[in-house]
């Protein structure tokens, strides 16, 4: 399933709701039969690395969360 596939490459429920036309409610919902765990937004490595390479130039932690979407 396209939404499940997109959820575990790393996309958060917010970008998905926008994305299928869903509430995060019933995204929830579907990762619940799926059994995947959710709640909270998983940064994949290289997400890591960048968030550390623009804390570290200066930006603020929330100007980072935003630009990673989490």
């Amino acid at each position: 399933m396209k939404l499940v596939e997109s959820y575990l490459a790393g996309n958060a429920v917010n970008e998905l709701a926008r994305e299928f036309g869903i509430s995060r409610q019933t995204i929830a919902a579907i990762l619940d039969r799926h059994g995947i765990e959710h709640g909270k937004q998983r940064l994949s490595a290289d997400d890591i690395a960048e968030a550390s390479r623009l804390y570290e130039s200066g930006w603020s932690l929330a100007r980072v969360g935003n630009h990673l979407h989490v």
